[in-house]
Parts: structure tokens; sequence; C-alpha cells
């Protein structure tokens, strides 16, 4: 059907040259063993492979740099290189003009140069101090042997003056010490000097340029504000688990200089794919991307992206979803009401959930059923619970093996990317982490574990006797849930019951108005669970025993335990 559908396409079109493209008659679908290729307008020969056909030649393939058949091991952008398994904040790449490209680089030599390592160009600047050093002093050498008859203070009258005396003067000159001339005298204020003033002139002014570049690298090189990054701690790992029944990826960030709180901290996720190699953006619920990703990086802060069915992290499914045109959009949005996400193939009318339209359908089917609509091009024609029952139309993926595999086929790394500006120096800097198949916790229930906690502490500044205190041994750890795992063992005794009293209700036979009718709950949206805190927990002894009776409870339930 494809083969046939692209060749009624290129008949009657012409090429560049003018010329009728001619299609080849009609024949069954080309197996693998015989192959044709069939011209297109552009000029670019359609070769099939198998029933579809490829837009690019072997020859194209073949030559193409990417190497498209090793993109399952695509190498790490960003490197987890340094200590507590951070980053050096640099992005892994190249190009292949290499000094071809200085031609569009000298345009902006200063920041090139600041971007050299520090013992490489300290040795550069100091080895063109000396040269300019040597220039001058050969120069000196060079005026004085003119005219050895004419005493100008460099050398003894008559006497033409050694290089040594000379590079002795040119350091002095440029160091603007002031030992006055090697022969002692006043000539270099005589009109008959006037060639060595000038060249004194020039030193003096290319000595004032370049300590005025020096120190100005120095301070840009020393007080950069990129190395503020550095302070900015990534979880060692990222985690995937269950959040009120959304699967979530999550990490962990903090501030190791928190008592200065980085000015307009906010952060950004995102995701390269195996085959499409280019960095694509993951919208983000914790902090909301709608309000700029702001970050609060003093205390231990979780950024939460939900893999829905927009996401990169989901499979791609056939879902009742209105198609993202484009968008980087997230299925919350519709859930809160900012946009409507499903339309009815029907009337065309758009709702905001998949659970809203479905109770349009049912109410209308009623509606049409009683006023006797045809089947056909009527809501009637819907199966509504055909549709709930498919995977993936109604709820995005919860099972975690699934999405896991998926991960693993076809992503290859995770960017973060937090911005901020340095409160100090008033200087924006990045700091980068990075996170692929091996660095991602896979757990339905489990979280970060709480890591702050209240210290005593004197503080003579006020009269406060305690303080807030991050335990960096535990920012990195990944620990059950166990009110989580209790609540989906509860919803799941809540939905079999349910089942159940619906069954009954099926069997009771209906009579007129009499007749039992759904019940339809409101959904809770907010989370109360107590692991929700930040604090570091301190368990009773009941609590100790109850965290053990977990396992039980949720085998009872016929949910499995991680």
């Amino acid at each position: 059907m494809k083969t046939e559908k692209r060749l009624d396409a290129l008949e009657g079109q012409t090429d560049k040259l003018g010329k009728i493209v001619s299609t080849p008659p009609r024949s069954p679908r080309p197996s693998l063993v015989q192959s044709t290729t069939v011209p297109s307008p552009s000029g670019v020969t359609l070769e099939p492979s198998g029933s579809t056909f490829n837009l690019f030649s072997n020859t194209l393939i073949e030559n193409n740099d990417l190497q498209l058949e090793n993109l399952d091991n695509l190498p790490r952008l960003v490197h987890r290189n340094r200590a507590f398994h951070q980053s050096s904040n640099k992005v892994s790449i190249k190009h292949n003009q290499g000094t071809k490209i200085f031609k569009l680089l000298r345009f902006n030599l200063f920041h090139v140069f600041l971007r050299w390592q520090t013992k490489w160009s300290l040795l550069v600047l100091l080895s063109l101090w000396i040269l300019a050093i040597l220039f001058f002093a050969l120069l000196y050498v060079v005026y004085d042997n003119i005219k050895p008859e004419q005493t100008c203070g460099l050398s003894a009258e008559n006497q033409p003056i050694y290089f040594a005396g000379a590079f002795a003067f040119s350091l002095q000159t440029c160091t603007t010490v002031g030992y006055t001339l090697p022969n002692g005298t006043n000539a270099f204020f005589e009109p008959r000097c006037s060639g060595l003033q000038v060249i004194i002139f020039i030193q003096m002014i290319w000595s004032m340029l370049f300590n005025a570049f020096w120190i100005t690298f120095l301070y840009n090189r020393v007080g950069r504000s990129e190395t503020r990054a550095t302070q900015i701690v990534y979880s060692s790992k990222a985690l995937v688990s269950l959040v009120d029944d959304q699967v979530r990826f999550q990490i962990r960030l903090f501030d190791c200089d928190a008592r200065h709180p980085v000015v307009e901290a906010h952060v950004r996720l995102y995701c390269v794919m195996k085959r499409r190699p280019v960095p694509r953006p993951l919208r983000l619920l914790q902090p909301n991307d709608q309000l700029g990703g702001t970050l609060f990086l003093s205390f231990p802060t979780v950024v939460c992206h939900n893999i829905d069915m927009y996401s990169l992290l989901h499979p791609p499914r056939e879902t009742m979803l209105m198609k993202p045109n484009g968008l980087v959009l997230r299925q919350v949005d519709g859930a809160t009401g900012n946009r409507d996400d499903v339309c009815c193939p029907v009337c065309g009318e758009s709702f905001r959930t998949f659970e809203r339209w479905a109770t349009h359908v049912r109410l209308l089917q009623i509606i049409e059923e009683n006023e006797d609509y045809p089947i056909d091009g009527t809501h009637r024609a819907l199966d509504m619970s055909e549709l709930e029952a498919q995977p993936g139309v109604a709820k995005p993926i919860a099972d975690l093996e699934q999405l896991k595999e998926h991960f693993r086929r076809n992503v290859s790394e995770i960017l973060c990317l937090v911005e901020g500006i340095d409160p100090m120096q008033s200087g924006s800097f990045q700091a980068l982490q990075s996170y692929r198949f091996e660095d991602i916790v896979w757990e339905r229930y489990s979280q970060f574990s709480p890591c702050l906690s209240l210290e005593k502490q004197f503080i003579p500044s006020t009269a406060e006797n305690k303080i807030f205190s991050v335990d960096l041994d535990r920012f990195h750890d990944i620990i059950p849930d166990p009110e989580a795992a209790n609540a989906a063992a509860n919803a799941a005794k809540e939905d079999m019951a349910a089942h159940l009293e619906a069954a009954e209700k099926e069997k009771m036979p209906m009579s007129g108005s009499s007749g039992s009718r759904n019940r339809y709950r409101r959904l809770k949206t907010l989370s109360n669970r107590t692991s929700d805190s930040l604090f570091t927990p301190k368990l009773t002894t009941s609590q100790q025993d109850n965290n053990t009776k977990v396992a039980k409870t949720l085998a009872n339930g016929g949910i499995e335990t991680v």
C-alpha cells in the first residue's frame, strides 16, 4: 500500500529537466530479492528496502560521517569525571575544521584565549612579554650603532652599547622602575636624541596596554563565574518511581554554598535519542517550567518530569490525544484545564482529558439511542469499553519494565542543566550533569532519602540555637517508600471491590427508573504522604515494626515488593 501511494504521488510530476516522471507498471509488493528504483521529482532515486523506500541512495548512506549503524553506542556528551559523581561542566564535542575556522574565531580571540588552560595561557603571556623586551633591547642596540659618535646616554662616548646593557634598559623601561639611563646622563632630553625618545615612547605604550590586558586576563581567569557551578551537587543516580499513580523521572540538586543563594536559578532537562542524537527538551512538573523552572538551591530540591504520553521517555502509542504538531506538551496541562487534549472524532468537540470525553460519549449515546439515531456516523458507533481496555489509550504506561526497555533501546542520555547568577561576581554560570541507563534506579515505590535535619548551634548574630543541616552522606541514597506502597495496596483493594460491586450490579435486573446507576468519584490529586518531608525521619519502634510488615501487606494485595 505504501509503495502504491508513493507511485500515485509521482505520476504526472516533472523533474528538474522538465521531463515527465514515468512510473513502472503496478506489481505486487516487492520482495527482499527483487528491487526496483524509482526517480523522484527532486532528482533523488528512491530505492526500495523490503516494502518501503529509502529517500537516500546507498552511496549517500555509505559516505555518511555519522555512521548510522553505530548510533546504538553513543558516547556521553557530559562526562562525570569529578569527585562526588559530578561532571566537569564541559560538553564533549568538537568540529572537523581545526585551524581553518580561525578566520571566524579571530573576531573573538579574547574569549578563545580565555578558554585555554591556565598554565598554557600564562606561559604564552610570559613568553610574549619576554620577547617584547628582547625586541626593544635589539632596537636600542641598532639605534646606538647607527650613530656611535652621538651620545644619548645609552653608552659611553664613541662606544656602542652591548646587548646586556640594552636588555637591562629595556627591562627597566617596560617595568617603569626608573633607574635612569645606563650612562647616567640627561642626553635623553636633548633634541638630538628624538629617535631614542620615539622608541621609548612606543615601548611605554605597549607596556601599558599589555599590563592592562594582563590584569584583565588574570581577573577574568581566576574570578570567572563558571567555576561557581562546581558547588551545585547532583544526585549520583536518577530515580524513576510511581508517585500519585504517575511515573516520574526524578533527580536531586543542592548548592553547597547554601548561605549565599544563587540568583535566578532555574533548571532544564534534555533528552538525547539514539536514532536522533539532538538534545530535545523534556517538560518539568517540579519546578513548573511554565513559571521558569526556578529553584531555591539552598535546600535539597527534587526535579521531576512526568513520563506521560507526550514524553520522549514514553514508548510511542496510538492514543486519543491531539497531535503535538512540533510542540513539547505535558499531559498534566490538560488535566488541570490549561488546554484540551482529546478531540471527539464524531462531533469534533475537544475535551481536556480522556475521561471527560468518555463521559461526553456515554451521555450522547443514551440521547441518540432514545431518539433512534443510526449507529453509523454517530456516537453510538464508539465502543468505549474497548477503548478503555487498550493499554496506553486513556492513561500512560505504569509498567516500569516496559519503560525501562524503551529507555535502554532508544534513549542515549539525559542532560540536566542548571543556570544561575553568582551573587558575588554577578556572572552567569551553568552546571551540567548526565544520566544514562546505568545511572538510573527503576523502583516502583522508592524515594530519595531525607537528608535534612536540625542541629543545635549557637549563632552570635541571632538568638536561635538551632540550624538546618544537610547530610550529604544521605544525599545520594534511595530508600523504599512504605507509605506509597501501602497506598497502592489500598487502592488495589478498592479497585477490586469496585469491580466486584460492578459485576454484582450487572447481574441484577434493571426495572424502569429504579435501576441502579454508576456513581463516579472524583480522583484524589493531592499527596498526603509523610515521606514527602525533607527531614530525616526518626522512626519509633512501632514504625520500624510496621515497615517490616509492608512486604506482607503488599503480598496480600497482589503487589510485588521492590
